[in-house]
């Protein structure tokens, strides 16, 4: 992300309005502070770029050729690729898993209405929420190894899951107390 994309970002999603100069002073102290995410990540995935015919693998063995000429865009999507690959993936087969696991439940106690990138969202009846939630946080918290992915390390990641619960897909409230709240999985 270059500096007015940060400047919009900021003020779009956070109310934060700064000027473009500061936005790219904050994006220098981040990268200061991180070096190694442009001396490691991004060289190594220009490096895969360069040996692979433009083609990455993200650790689910989801491949992707890049066809922008050699350059910044090129480089922007495909930094973004394996981590966003990653997440998106991840919530899929945890999906699938919960769904192979609870199969004789689905279609008639729950059901699965949203993916969202990195996160899921489903009808579940209440006699099953004890038994729908411990499996699913399993499922989407299960290891995710990269010996396979362009960038290869001998590193799972698991990646932590929180569950809220309601009747209404509205935050809870005083005005709402059907609304969703974090439910407690019990293992």
């Amino acid at each position: 992300m270059k500096k007015h994309m940060h400047m919009l970002n900021l003020a779009k999603f956070g109310g934060v309005y700064i000027s473009e100069y500061q936005a790219g002073k904050q994006l220098e102290r981040f990268h200061a502070d991180n070096p190694n995410i442009v001396r490691v990540f991004h060289a190594e995935i220009q490096e895969a770029l360069r040996s692979n015919d433009c083609v990455l693998v993200s650790p689910h063995e989801r491949r992707r050729q890049f066809f922008n000429k050699w350059g910044d865009d090129l480089f922007k999507e495909a930094y973004a690729f394996i981590p966003q690959a990653t997440v998106t993936d991840q919530t899929k087969f945890a999906m699938l898993g919960t769904r192979r696991r609870l199969s004789k439940y689905y279609k008639k106690l729950f059901y699965f209405c949203l993916e969202s990138h990195d996160s899921s969202l489903a009808l579940v009846h209440e006699s099953i929420l004890d038994e729908y939630c411990p499996i699913m946080k399993e499922e989407m918290e299960r290891p995710i190894n990269f010996k396979k992915c362009s960038l290869s390390r001998d590193y799972d990641l698991s990646i932590p899951a929180d569950f809220k619960v309601g009747r209404r897909w509205i935050e809870y409230s005083k005005d709402w107390p059907d609304g969703m709240k974090k439910y407690e999985v019990k293992s």
